[in-house]
């Protein structure tokens, strides 16, 4: 994990729990970057209040 950058690179089969702790109020757009997966729908948003 990289908590500088908010990039989660995790291999096949493992899972992780992870805390966030937002500075900003907002929407915050998230995905997968692995090869087709944002395509086939591995996205979603934070929205912090």
């Amino acid at each position: 994990m990289s908590p500088s950058t908010g990039e989660i690179d995790l291999t096949p089969g493992v899972t992780a729990d992870v805390a966030l702790t937002p500075q900003t109020t907002g929407t915050y757009e998230m995905h997968c970057s692995h090869s087709l997966h944002a395509m086939l729908g591995m996205t979603g948003h934070i929205v912090v209040r």
